[in-house]
């Protein structure tokens, strides 16, 4: 309940509050909350109160308005803060949430002149690509278009389907000894290719959200470059920044 005599400011008490109660399932995805007045009421606290609350939920990405309408459950997303250099699964688990990954298909391909000059490859030399599935707590969020040099491929050395629900990063660095350093990366959004939609359930004319990774070892030696591609409802990215 609200301890009006703490010294944590009473809207973020009762935003903790909300938030407690669309974890317990409280409230559902979809559903509308109370009017603010109702709250105000029920929590007796000033209807200013519920008001910051809310923004807060809704800037978070829990909760979203509807004009006219009002406040509701807002489906869960993955939100990435960074500078971070953490792979997908380490990520979700750090938000308290189940990560998967499913590998659909593992190939080996000369790929494109672009990602072969990302990653430093020769001529003749092959790259492998994975298509994998990812997701959070069984709902299906994204898919990884990840390139990585047939010489560390083969250190990682392991059948694709017993890869799977493991994280890439600790992968590299268990079975090849390869420290990741540093990466580069490119945000942008586009429209979802057909297969896209498919994948993702996304509708027709829909987009999709890219985060582009180029990953370097402690010898500024290229790794791994990745597409990952997300569900645009699913995928939440924000930055905390620091004045200097």
């Amino acid at each position: 309940m609200i301890q009006k005599n703490s010294n944590i400011p009473l809207h973020h008490q009762v935003k903790g509050l909300i938030a407690e109660q669309i974890e317990r399932g409280d409230y559902k995805v979809g559903d509308m909350l109370p009017p603010e007045f109702t709250l105000a009421e029920e929590l007796g606290v000033s209807r200013n109160t519920i008001r910051q609350a809310l923004l807060a939920l809704v800037n978070e990405g829990r909760l979203f308005r509807e004009r006219g309408k009002g406040t509701f459950v807002a489906e869960k997303t993955l939100n990435r803060g960074v500078p971070v250099l953490t792979g997908f699964h380490e990520y979700v688990k750090g938000i308290g949430q189940t990560p998967t990954s499913e590998f659909v298909s593992v190939t080996l391909t000369k790929s494109t002149p672009h990602i072969r000059h990302l990653l430093a490859v020769k001529s003749r030399e092959k790259i492998v690509h994975i298509h994998r599935y990812v997701g959070i707590d069984g709902d299906r969020v994204g898919v990884h278009e990840i390139y990585l040099p047939k010489k560390i491929w083969e250190k990682i050395n392991a059948p694709p389907e017993t890869m799977e629900n493991q994280s890439l990063y600790t992968l590299l660095k268990t079975r090849c000894g390869v420290e990741l350093a540093y990466g580069d990366e490119t945000i942008y959004v586009r429209g979802a290719t057909a297969g896209e939609r498919a994948e993702l359930s996304i509708a027709q004319k829909g987009m999709v959200f890219i985060v582009s990774r180029l990953l370097y070892d402690q010898d500024d030696e290229p790794v791994c470059y990745a597409d990952n591609i997300y569900h645009p409802e699913k995928f939440k990215y924000y930055i905390k920044y620091k004045k200097v």
